[in-house]
């Protein structure tokens, strides 16, 4: 990633990301095969959408800014919520129409980052070494171990 040229990476992430619409389907009751394969032609031609759209920057600000806003408002729900959410057949669509837009604007806020100059690739790598840290869970062993060298001070 360090070595890696901005496009490489942006082609690299953006398989990921056409993966990832996979899951995102199966996860929206898709079955498999043509749906399945639409919505990663979906998520593609969203990545390729808003990397056209971000030499705009303001129209850029404001899309991140909806995202954000889109998942404080989720995380605010499922903290006052406190119970299991259960997915409404109404709401699916909606899933399915607005995850793969959430993805395509964090794939070009990642590649974005990595063109910076001099430091954008260790950004990115700061950035995703900063997310593997906040996902590993508190009973992996890794974090058993971090725990333990912790009391020692």
């Amino acid at each position: 990633m360090l070595f890696l040229p901005t496009p490489w990476l942006a082609t690299l992430l953006g398989l990921v990301v056409a993966l990832g619409a996979l899951e995102w389907a199966r996860l929206g009751g898709l079955s498999g095969g043509v749906p399945s394969w639409l919505l990663v032609a979906y998520q593609l031609a969203l990545l390729w959408l808003v990397d056209a759209l971000s030499a705009y920057p303001g129209l850029t600000l404001l899309a991140l800014g909806l995202c954000v806003g889109w998942w404080l408002g989720v995380g605010i729900t499922l903290a006052l919520r406190r119970t299991p959410v259960a997915v409404d057949r109404r709401v699916r669509p909606v899933l399915l129409i607005g995850a793969p837009l959430l993805t395509a604007l964090a794939w070009v806020s990642l590649v974005r980052l990595h063109a910076v100059p001099d430091l954008g690739p260790r950004l990115v790598l700061s950035l995703l070494v900063l997310i593997w840290v906040a996902t590993v869970p508190p009973t992996s062993p890794a974090a058993r171990s971090v725990a333990a060298s912790s009391r020692r001070w």
